[in-house]
Parts: C-alpha cells; structure tokens; sequence
C-alpha cells in the first residue's frame, strides 16, 4: 500500500526545522500502518502523542533513538561493502538515505554513537559521516540495557545510537512491549522524562521513514 500524503500541522518556529515531518510519522505510529507492514507500530502504545509534543520533546533533547544497523553482508547474497562482518552495499546505500532524514530532523543538540561492530561502524558511517563515536556499552544488550543507554545520555541532549537487534528487542523487553519486526534501519524513539523515567514513542521502519521523508519534502 502506498504511503497517501497528510497536511502537516504548523509548529512554533523555535523548534527545529526538520522535526516536523518526523514528528507527524510518529503520531501517526498509534494510527495506522504503512508501507506494506514495514511500519509497525508497537502495541499498547498511545495514540495520543501529538506532533507538537514530539517536537517539542526533540527541541529539548529529551529523546533517545536506537537505530538497529542495515543489511547484514554475511546474511545476504548481496554485494558486501567491505568486510564479510560488515554491510552490503545496498545497506550502504540505505543508511545514507537515513542519514538524510536525520539531518533533516535537526541533530544540533544530539550525540552519535554506535557499537563497535563492523556492520554498526559501517551503518553509522553511512548515515553520519565521522560524526559518529564507537562505544562499547552501544552494543549493551538485554540486561540492564535500558539504564545504560538513560546513564550515556547528556542532559538536554538527544541521544542517537546506532545498535544491533537484540539491543532493541532487550529494551523493548524491559519497557514490557513486544515486537518481532525490528527490521534493518529500523529506529525506536524513547522520551525521557525530567525524573529519569523512559518510556517508548514508537518503532519506526527505515523505508518508511524514507518514503514519509520524501513526501514531505
């Protein structure tokens, strides 16, 4: 099914340009699904969380992104960028597109990072350029995974982590939410709140944020 075209609210012009669109995709995440169920939003999520409100909250860098590396080379039969443990080309290509959208987005008060791994190293590459940090506890997985994550964010500053699957499915795990969809490029949107408190916004799919993009270019 293709994606239809909405109008987009008007935001206040104090928050960042490119938050609008993604903000809309978000709400919408609790509404329907897109793309031939590449968009999966997450069950007992609210409906609720206007694009204001996600705008606002990305302004104020109240929000981490776990965004779950792109095509696997040693699980495909195509092209590799470079290593067997790496990304194929067509991840690559892929990556880049969301890194547009995320530049789109605003990424002025957020830090990157991303697990060590080649297939993450190459992912972030791909999307951010050498913006992007390796850290080791990027690849936190399962236990404590969720307190990691809330301990490396800076305050006031969103958090972008280019992870592996299990990391997210850990994470949706602790915030008692289940999905088994998590597909390459895939990015989940945590709020964390003044207390410390994370909750989950919705799990997006990269080519459904890149059609949502396009069209609201």
């Amino acid at each position: 099914m293709k994606a239809t075209p909405f109008a987009f609210p008007r935001l206040p012009k104090a928050l960042p340009a490119g938050s609008l669109w993604l903000a809309a995709l978000l709400y919408l995440a609790g509404v329907w699904m897109m793309l031939d169920d590449r968009w999966r939003p997450l069950p007992e999520l609210p409906a609720s969380l206007s694009p204001a409100a996600f705008a606002t909250a990305w302004a104020a860098g109240q929000v981490i992104v776990l965004i779950r590396h792109e095509e696997r080379c040693d699980r495909s039969s195509n092209a590799c960028l470079g290593p067997a443990d790496g990304i194929t080309q067509a991840g690559s290509s892929e990556a880049a597109r969301l890194g547009v959208a995320f530049s789109e987005l605003g990424l002025a008060f957020s830090d990157l990072y991303h697990s060590p791994a080649t297939r993450t190293t190459q992912s972030a590459a791909s999307m951010f350029g050498g913006r992007s940090l390796a850290r080791d506890w990027a690849a936190q997985c399962r236990e404590g995974g969720l307190q990691v994550f809330g301990q490396n964010k800076a305050r006031q500053r969103n958090l972008v982590v280019v992870t592996h699957s299990e990391c997210i499915d850990g994470i949706l795990d602790a915030l008692r939410q289940d999905d088994d969809n998590i597909g390459y490029g895939s990015a989940l949107f945590l709020r964390v709140a003044a207390d410390g408190s994370i909750a989950p916004l919705a799990l997006i799919g990269a080519q459904a944020w890149i059609a949502q993009a396009a069209v609201a270019r």
